[in-house]
């Protein structure tokens, strides 16, 4: 049952869809395929959150007391920028737009 919704989902539906909009393309021109992929869009986020509200996912409903706050694990770049030194002017005016910017404002 799982792999007839799945097909139907990724296969005819989108062609369903893209059959409507190119007849829309057609004869409405830019403005009818902008309106069905708007439409599309929202309606499949209208699925989405609808879904989202009538079986929200176990990790949302959780409480302070069943879940604990952890510390966020540090990750191997804020140690590097921890080094990093900000007192350097990094952006020097040596670059070759810089100098022809300076000579396009100069002039």
């Amino acid at each position: 049952m799982a792999a007839s919704c799945e097909i139907l989902a990724m296969s005819i539906l989108p062609s369903a869809i893209s059959i409507f909009a190119t007849q829309c393309l057609i004869q409405q021109g830019p403005i009818g395929l902008i309106l069905v992929q708007a439409t599309s869009c929202f309606c499949a986020g209208l699925v989405f959150w609808l879904g989202y509200a009538s079986s929200p996912p176990a990790w949302t409903l959780e409480t302070e007391e069943q879940a604990p706050r952890k510390a966020p694990p540090k990750l191997p770049i804020s140690s590097s920028l921890s080094r990093l030194d900000l007192s350097q002017d990094f952006f020097q005016e040596t670059s070759p737009v810089s100098m022809y910017l300076r000579r396009q404002v100069s002039i």
